[in-house]
């Protein structure tokens, strides 16, 4: 191949010397030069992406999971008692999507949730449309009594002061457990167990993965395992290691959903999730729940009988908890059985007119049955008596 070659051409002012071969030679090469460089860039540029997003393993001073649980536990620790007061709504029930909480107006759940160290818990939640409450229901239980409660309320008077149906059970065990998800607490708190994250943790409850980048922020990922249940938890190393992020297994994705926390808020000296959105999955984003913190309170002073059942009313619906239905202060014989007839009072439900005290009417046939095994039970006695007489005699 000929890389240069010697040419003379006649002008007018004389012979030139001319390149060609070389300078189309040179312009390969400086093009592929710049060939070179620009993948050489682009592979530092993918090399650089794919650090970024590859988690970050395991070093020495990155906190343990026994540390982790050992900052929950604390973050646990700093408070006696707590309140949270919290708005739910779903994507479209907003009229002005722009918001970030909603109006009176616009359709939405308003959530409290109260907690003691002495082992109580109280919920409640009201619905809202149009501007109006439009249900209201509360749950609750004390494991000082190993009893719990769930009651619905009815609009009367313009109000929902009047428990209309009201059941009552009893603890399986003597921790304070409920039905109730409290949704900023999601996995923090475990309703079901009455359990906190921390304690869990401390238990074996997850397994530290590694560290991963969630948000601008340095999240502790844990694999944790709730019967056949697995999912995936980003602690925020931040903000006191609390949730930040939940994925489903994604081995089993359709046994999971979907959780951020978006913001988070301090109180004193410790955080708490301010707003977020959860959703199962596989739901679009169309049918997530949004979630805003309204107030948080630690350490308030508490009314002695805010767990108890609300006191019932003359129609109230009963269950029990031997499982006996009734409606309190109903007639019979056209008459109201002593004890049943009650006003709301300061004693709620540990009072005198507590449905546990005051008793369901009970059916005729019982009244029956016991009148005739007595008497049954007076004739073997009585002949008993005189067989041991006539022997004496």
């Amino acid at each position: 191949m000929v890389l240069y070659s010697r040419s003379t051409i006649a002008t007018g002012s004389g012979d030139q010397e001319m390149r060609p071969a070389w300078c189309i030679m040179s312009t390969v090469l400086y093009v592929r030069s710049l060939l070179r460089c620009r993948t050489a860039i682009l592979s530092v540029l993918i090399i650089a992406v794919v650090f970024s997003l590859t988690p970050s393993p395991l070093r020495a001073e990155d906190p343990d999971l026994a540390q982790i649980a050992k900052r929950l536990k604390q973050w646990r620790s700093s408070f006696a008692n707590l309140r949270i007061a919290y708005d739910s709504w779903g994507t479209k029930w907003l009229k002005d999507q722009q918001a970030i909480r909603p109006s009176p107006a616009d359709r939405f759940y308003h959530h409290e949730w109260v907690w003691a160290d002495v082992g109580a818990i109280r919920s409640e939640e009201w619905s809202h449309k149009d501007g109006r409450i439009t249900a209201r229901e509360a749950a609750g239980a004390d494991a000082r009594t190993l009893r719990h409660f769930r009651a619905f309320y009815a609009a009367k008077n313009g109000t929902f002061d009047f428990p209309s149906r009201l059941e009552l059970g009893r603890l399986a065990t003597s921790q304070a457990t409920s039905i109730k998800i409290v949704t900023p607490l999601t996995f923090i708190y475990a309703p079901m167990t009455g359990k906190w994250l921390g304690e869990r943790l401390d238990r074996g409850y997850g397994k530290l993965e590694e560290y991963e980048n969630v948000d601008g922020a340095k999240c502790a990922r844990v694999n944790v395992q709730d019967g056949n249940l697995t999912s995936l938890l980003w602690l925020d190393s931040e903000h006191d290691f609390l949730v930040r992020r939940i994925r489903p297994d994604p081995d089993v994705p359709q046994g999971g959903f979907l959780f951020d926390v978006t913001e988070f808020q301090k109180n004193g000296a410790i955080w708490f999730p301010k707003r977020g959105v959860s959703n199962r999955h596989g739901d679009t984003s169309d049918d997530a729940t949004h979630w805003y913190v309204v107030e948080v309170t630690t350490n308030m002073p508490l009314d002695g009988n805010l767990f108890d059942p609300p006191a019932p009313q003359v129609g109230t619906r009963i269950e029990d908890q031997n499982r006996r239905v009734y409606v309190f202060g109903e007639k019979r014989s056209g008459k109201i059985r002593e004890g049943q007839i009650t006003e709301p009072t300061a004693e709620g439900v540990s009072g005198p007119n507590s449905p546990i005290v005051a008793k369901p009417p009970i059916p005729i046939a019982i009244w029956w049955s016991g009148g005739l095994l007595t008497a049954a039970i007076a004739l073997v006695l009585l002949a008993t008596a005189i067989v041991v007489w006539r022997r004496g005699a």
